[in-house]
């Protein structure tokens, strides 16, 4: 079969025949040695152990049949240690990389610990792992890190994978710089995220249908926000974003429908199309003076968009498609030349004077509540007349409730 190979491969006159000879002897020696490679089960753990003492973490069953003709119950389950070595007929064997696939499937693991030996992790690891909270590891690994849970690459930092039922307040190891895309996509148990000081980039979908995400800290240095990188977070409820940030890419927090206040800072210029598209509970928004340009559709079917304050050099009109929709359903425009304007929301009424003091007015009895750019309460006051005038200083969003 070698002659038979080497014979059509002296076509090509590109090729020395040594060098055709010296490949084809690797390569046979590869496949002999892969042939030579045996499955086995040790305390419930799969391995493909070869000659050499490596042995590689596997999923249950052959070839042919691989991990997705089991049930979950019959694949890896609960809490799952990978010991650093085992002994297998007398001989020891380190344990050195992870397979491709070979936790797939294994819908009712909920932890795995590695060991310090572990090199490398193949593609498709962890497929369908819907179940599982954490991933530790050996603090001595050289190529790996657990930190609260999620599994880190070193040299340079990063992000490797994130358990997707992880949950709860969530910390990020602050050494790295970029949230990969769809690093966290559907982890529905996260409730707050915390984003370190180095983080320049969120890619794209990095926390796309992470359906309880109720708050998130974006830290100063942040300059790019990915495509559908919030999409169809459903329980975000006030973003405040740096005044680094300069791009918020296409679809970025579509679908958000819970969402009610978007702070900004001057230093955006970009807001991509669809960027809040279908985000009904927007109440307003300040466009700031350094907006460049909004892309179609970015505040389309925002129906609760009532107010909307231009500091930026573009048109807005009321009720006015361009500019992605944003004044499309707007009861007011206001714009930052002028001293004061008309906020409404329902029955209640508020001026908003650039100078920092809002006026209410037709609100006796009810509650004013005013949100710095944190989204932090800085004032709730009962209304007792029928105007009254507070000091809340400049960059505030109020409403009434």
């Amino acid at each position: 079969m070698l002659n038979k190979i080497y014979l059509l491969n002296l076509t090509n006159k590109n090729i020395e025949p040594m060098k055709i000879r010296t490949t084809l002897l690797a390569s046979a020696f590869c496949c002999w040695n892969m042939a030579m490679a045996e499955k086995i089960e040790i305390d419930g753990i799969y391995y493909n152990i070869g000659n050499d003492g490596n042995a590689e973490v596997t999923y249950k069953g052959d070839e042919e049949d691989g991990w997705m003709y089991y049930s979950a119950d019959e694949l890896y389950c609960g809490d799952v240690e990978i010991p650093k070595q085992f002994e297998y007929k007398g001989k020891n064997y380190a344990v050195k990389s992870i397979g491709k696939d070979a936790f797939a499937g294994s819908k009712l693991m909920t932890s795995v610990y590695f060991p310090a030996t572990l090199e490398t992790i193949g593609n498709g690891c962890f497929t369908l792992c819907q179940t599982l909270e954490k991933i530790d590891i050996e603090e001595d690994n050289e190529n790996f890190f657990s930190y609260n849970g999620i599994l880190y690459s070193k040299n340079p930092t990063s992000i490797f994978f994130v358990p997707r039922a992880i949950g709860g307040d969530l910390e990020l190891n602050n050494e790295i710089t970029t949230i990969p895309s769809a690093a966290f996509q559907n982890c529905k148990n996260i409730t707050t995220i915390l984003l370190p000081d180095g983080i320049t980039t969120i890619q794209d979908g990095a926390f796309n249908s992470c359906t309880n995400l109720e708050e998130i800290f974006f830290n100063d240095g942040l300059t790019t926000i990915g495509e559908y990188a919030f999409s169809k977070c459903n329980k975000l409820n006030i973003l405040s974003f740096p005044n680094s940030l300069t791009t918020i890419k296409a679809a970025a927090f579509t679908d958000c429908t819970n969402l009610n206040y978007v702070l900004v800072h001057d230093g955006l210029e970009t807001i991509g199309k669809m960027a809040f598209y279908n985000c009904q509970n927007i109440l307003g928004i300040e466009l700031p003076s350094t907006l460049k340009s909004i892309g179609d559709q970015a505040f389309d079917l925002c129906y609760s968009l009532d107010v909307v304050l231009n500091n930026s050099n573009l048109v807005v009109t009321a009720g006015s498609t361009t500019n992605g929709h944003v004044a499309y359903y707007a009861t007011e425009v206001i714009d930052s030349k002028t001293e004061t304007g008309l906020l409404t929301n329902g029955k209640k009424n508020i001026y908003l004077h650039t100078d920092g003091t809002i006026n209410v007015t037709n609100a006796t009895g009810k509650n004013v509540m005013i949100y710095d750019y944190n989204g932090r309460l800085l004032m709730n006051e009962k209304i007792d007349s029928e105007l009254q005038m507070f000091n809340i200083g400049k960059h505030t969003i109020p409403t009434i409730r």
